[in-house]
Parts: C-alpha cells; structure tokens; sequence
C-alpha cells in the first residue's frame, strides 16, 4: 500500500489582542515622538528671521556682537553707555566671526541656536542608540527633549547661548563615554571648557564626563581633567588681566551675589521637577533601580545618574536666583531624556523574556508611560509665533524713534535704538539690574550716581521706558518723573497687544518720555 506523505503545513501563530495593541501602540509611539521635533523646527523656522526681539534680551546680545566687531572691551567698568551680561563670552565671539561674513543680525544668532539645537537632538538619539541599539528609544529620547520647548520658554531658537552650550556638554558627553583615546579624553576637555566659556554654569555639568574618564582610564582622565582646569584657569587669568579684573566681576562675582529666593523651593520643586515631568522621572529611575544596572556595569549607570543630578541640581539653583528662567532647565531634561531614552529600552527588553501574554502587557504599560509622558509636555505651538500684527507694529514703533531729535536712552530695549537711526550704546536693563543686584556696594553706588546724575543733566532728549522700568531701582523712576514727562507712546491704540516678546520677561519700548520745558536738555 502506497504512503500517503502528509505534507506539513506551517502554523500561522495568531497574535493576541494584547500583543496587537502593542503593535499599534508601538506604530502611535513612533508619530507622538516624531511630531514634537517636527513642530519644534516648524515654528524655528517660522520666526528666525522676526525683525523684532523673540526675548527681551535678544537685542542686548546684538549690542554684545557689536561691541566685540568694534574692538572694544566687552568686559569694563558698568555705565549707562555699556554694561555687560553676566555670562561667559564664547557666543558673542562666534558669532561675531560669523558676523563679519553675514553681517549681524537676528538671523545668525538665531540660525546659531537652532542648529545646535538640532544637534542636541541628533546627539541625545545617538548616545541612546548607541548604548541600546533600540531605534525607538532614540526616538523617544530625542522627542521628549523637542516636547520640552514650551516648558523651557521656547527658548531653543532664539539669539542666547544656552542652547550653544547644551550642544558643547553633549558632545562632551559622547567623547567621555564612547570615546577611548588620548584625543577623545582632550576633546572631552576642550568641549567642555568652550561649555563653560558659553555659558559658567556648565561647570557644573563638567563632572560627570571628567569623573566617568577618571574612572575608566585614570591616566587619561587625569590628563584630560588637568587640560580642562588649565584651560578655564588659563582663559580667566587672561580675560582677566585684559579686563583689568571686570571678567570675574561679572561672571563670578556678580553672578555668585544673586539673592536666593528660598521661600519657593518646594513650588520650583512641584512645577519644574514633579508635574510636568513626572511620568518621565518614574520611568528613569527604573533605569537606576532595576536590573539594567549590571547589564553595562555600575560605572556607566553612576555616570547617567551623576549627570542627571548635576544638570538637575545646577538648573534648581538657577531657578531660585532672584529673576530665574525656566532656560536653565534644558540641560536637566535634556539629561532625564537620554535616561528615560535608555530606561525604555531596558524594559521592552525584559518583556521580551517572558511569554507572549506577559511580555505584551509589559509593552503595553511602557509605551503608554511614554505616550502619557509626551502628552504631558504638549503645548500650543501659536503662543510661540510672530504675527503679522507684530510686524507692523513693530515697523510703526522704529518710524515713532526715527523722528526722535538728539540722544536717546532706551532702557531695556536699546537694540531698537540702533535701528530707528540711534546708534549710541546704551547699557540693558537686564545688565544694570544684575550689578544692582550683586554684593559690589562701591560698584552699584556708582553705577547708580551715573544714572542718576545723567537723568538729573538731561544728557538725553527722549528716554523710552517700558515694563523693565520697575526693575531698577526706584530713585530712578523719581528721577525720571522730576525731569522729564511724558511724551505719549510709541505703538498706536490697535497695537497694545502686539510685538511683545514671545519668551522671557514681557517687556517692549511703551512710553516716551522727553525733557521737561524749563529744564532743556544738556542743562543742570
């Protein structure tokens, strides 16, 4: 009798509705991270050629590029015609390199902060997928950090230098951890002095790369450690000597001299560390809790923890600096980023391990953790925007200051100035209140005579104030109502609502305020 040969057929494994919302899920995990970087360069891009301040102290930084193109000193004795920031000056001088072949505008320092925040990006999604080899995760990573540009201010694009120096500590974070040579260790060095040389604060985030080099390769770590200490000494000692000791003042000294507002620590704590972000602080520590530990070595998961309690601790101080912003806090998410980013592929992993039921349910919570996470950062896009109002009220302000005679003093808003025809330097706002601010009694006292005196002497035809007036101190508000009067305002009725800044401090060039009959200007 002839064999009948059953043929075999393979069995078609039927996926569970557990394991199929998994997929989807997976599938809506891919969109909801891609859609905040998306909307991030959209709107980036919408605004990096507003002729008009994003941030009040966007114009002030111009005035920086020009001081530096023009060979003056940046760094000098505070006065009414120039005080400066309190930061670090590598930004201003890129970008008055780059300014002597584009010219100085918004523009360019604006296109400097964009592209280094694309960097950051692609940069958090590597070192993720580096260590994972998950491409989701990277996503992930890269899409919580886009999600959180409402909660830092849409501050990511805009003419600072704070995205600048996140992109220097992340690269220094990728040559300390991947790389292995006597070049990495000195790059890791070099990135994070020019950090710290963007912007002080970095040197708190300088720790964690130097101390995971130092554990891996002490040799190396110590050379590359001494590089870095010789280069911050260095470059202070220099700008130093050449500043005839205003660089420390200011970076150091006036910085350090900040009061502390401890009365919100516990609500800086609740809005900035917990309610926007607490979904994704629970999944990160599961990366320092759990098994994931041993999987890379203790080594590696202390220099992610080090990492994310410098950045956290360093933008928690920053916040509670009297006139803190939420821009200090891009490097601490930044940081919690990559942790969830490497959290996320830790736990898809284990749920692999278990059997098809389990491992779906697993799946199934951490992607709706991060889906939870990511809808927590969402934001409307519009409040970030220029509009076309904003444009024209801003072109009637500049005609407003054209027709102006004589000197101007513009507190807060000098920029403006320049371009309505009134290229005379005149110090910010924000720079006279940080040295009335700090401990330097003799300083502030003089700074605060000039001003007077200058007031007192009608030395300007026309001081333009705006909200940043209340900021100073209140003898100069009383100078200003002893000598001059107003002189109506710069925007017409329609435009109350137009061309404020759309990050930072509400503050915009409002009312017009000139010498006072019998009193003309020039006189005592």
């Amino acid at each position: 009798m002839p064999s009948t040969g059953e043929v075999k057929r393979p069995v078609m494994r039927v996926k569970s509705s557990g394991e199929k919302l998994d997929g989807w899920l997976t599938q809506l995990l891919w969109v909801a991270a891609l859609v905040p970087i998306c909307v991030l360069f959209a709107v980036a891009l919408r605004r990096i050629d507003h002729p008009f301040e994003l941030e009040w102290m966007e114009g002030a930084i111009v005035d920086h590029l020009r001081v530096v193109l023009s060979g003056e000193p940046l760094y000098r004795q505070p006065s009414v015609d120039h005080t400066p920031f309190i930061y670090t000056p590598f930004y201003y001088y890129l970008g008055a390199g780059l300014a002597k072949l584009l010219g100085v505008s918004f523009t360019l320092l604006r296109a400097i902060s964009t592209l280094a925040t694309a960097g950051s990006l692609a940069l958090i999604a590597t070192v993720v997928f580096t260590e994972t080899k998950s491409r989701l995760s990277a996503a992930v990573a890269a899409g919580l950090f886009a999600g959180s540009y409402g909660l830092t201010g849409f501050w990511m694009d805009i003419a600072r230098a704070d995205s600048l120096c996140l992109l220097l500590v992340l690269l220094a974070l990728w040559t300390a951890r991947f790389g292995e040579s006597t070049g990495a260790h000195v790059a890791t060095a070099g990135f994070l002095f020019l950090a710290f040389f963007t912007k002080q604060t970095a040197l708190a985030l300088a720790i964690g790369p130097l101390g995971y080099q130092l554990a891996k390769d002490w040799r190396r770590g110590l050379g590359a450690s001494a590089a870095f200490v010789v280069l911050v000494g260095g470059s202070v000692l220099w700008l130093d000597r050449s500043s005839q000791g205003w660089f420390s003042f200011y970076v150091f000294g006036v910085a350090s001299g900040h009061p502390l507002v401890w009365p919100s620590w516990h609500h800086l704590l609740i809005d900035f560390f917990w309610n926007p972000v607490a979904v994704s602080a629970l999944f990160a520590l599961l990366a320092f809790i759990g098994p994931a530990i041993s999987t890379k070595g203790r080594r590696v998961w202390t220099f992610y923890l080090v990492l994310c309690l410098t950045s956290a601790g360093a933008a928690y101080l920053s916040l509670l600096h009297q006139d803190g912003f939420v821009n200090v806090l891009m490097p601490a998410y930044a940081m919690l980023s990559v942790v969830v980013g490497l959290s996320l592929s830790w736990v898809l992993q284990q749920s692999e391990q278990l059997d098809r039921a389990a491992g779906a349910t697993v799946g199934i919570f951490a992607k709706l953790s991060i889906l939870i996470a990511l809808a927590l950062l969402a934001y409307q896009p519009r409040r970030a925007l220029p509009t076309a109002a904003d444009v024209a009220a801003g072109n009637e302000m500049l005609a407003a200051l054209r027709d102006r005679p004589g000197e101007i003093l513009m507190l807060g808003t000098g920029y403006y100035g320049a371009l309505a025809g009134h290229p005379e330097p005149r110090a910010h706002t924000m720079g006279m209140v940080d040295v009335f601010k700090s401990d330097a009694r003799p300083v502030r006292a003089k700074l605060l005579v000039e001003l007077l005196t200058s007031l007192k002497q009608r030395r300007f035809a026309t001081v333009v104030t705006g909200r940043s007036l209340s900021l100073l101190p209140p003898e100069v508000g009383a100078a200003l109502h002893r000598h001059y009067q107003r002189g109506g305002s710069l925007f017409p009725p329609w435009a109350q609502q137009a061309c404020w800044p759309k990050a930072g401090f509400a503050n915009r060039p409002e009312q017009l305020w000139v010498v006072r009959p019998d009193e003309p200007a020039g006189s005592d």
